[in-house]
């Protein structure tokens, strides 16, 4: 039975180290874009990333069944890796556009599918200490993110900062590979959008998580 004593301890550092990389270039990226396209569109792109991510949530399930998460997880960021270590030195207004819509959209992915790994660690029993260990890491991260970017940034020059952002992909895929290299993918359910929506209305403690993570 998982426990706080027997958890891998890089399952804190891949937490925080996601944290980074999710973290260091949102605090530069409406800068950059407004640096490429006007800045009324840079609004607009960020709607179409989030939309597109929740359109790529309804494809998960099969995905992760055909895949499994570990393939899926390497796929994202080898797909990040690629787009922010070119994205800065790329001039085409639509290529900049097109290549950050699709980092934007599937980089949200990656909280969802490294949950799903914390949750395999966990048992009923353990669930609050493991992941409030998990958040935690996860959370100081995303602290020190700004800082970093601040320190990185020089007269409105990205580049250090998507690089820094990119090389973090390799650790943080070596850190999943080594630290859950025992994961099996359990069965994954597909619930469609309407039956969960009914019961995100109809149970009160689902209404209020989600509620609170919107907030």
């Amino acid at each position: 039975m998982p426990s706080l004593t027997n958890i891998p301890r890089t399952t804190f550092l891949i937490a925080f180290l996601m944290a980074l990389h999710l973290g260091l270039p949102l605090y530069v990226n409406s800068s950059f874009l407004g640096s490429v396209i006007d800045e009324k569109f840079v609004g607009i792109l960020f709607t179409i990333g989030a939309t597109l991510t929740l359109i790529l949530y309804a494809f998960i399930p099969k995905l992760l069944t055909r895949f499994g998460n570990h393939a899926l997880i390497a796929t994202i960021l080898g797909v990040n890796f690629v787009i922010l270590f070119f994205l800065p030195h790329l001039s085409p207004p639509l290529l900049v556009v097109l290549l950050f819509t699709l980092y934007l959209s599937t980089s949200r992915l990656l909280p969802f599918h490294y949950d799903i790994f914390v949750e395999r660690l966990s048992t009923d029993e353990t669930t609050g200490g493991i992941r409030g260990l998990y958040f935690t890491a996860l959370n100081l991260g995303i602290l020190v993110s700004p800082l970093i970017s601040g320190l990185l940034v020089d007269e409105q020059i990205f580049w250090k900062v998507y690089l820094l952002t990119s090389i973090l992909t390799i650790p943080l895929l070596a850190l999943t590979r080594h630290t859950f290299k025992h994961f099996a993918d359990p069965h994954y359910p597909h619930i469609p959008y309407f039956s969960a929506l009914r019961s995100l209305m109809r149970r009160s403690n689902l209404r209020n998580i989600f509620f609170a993570s919107f907030l």
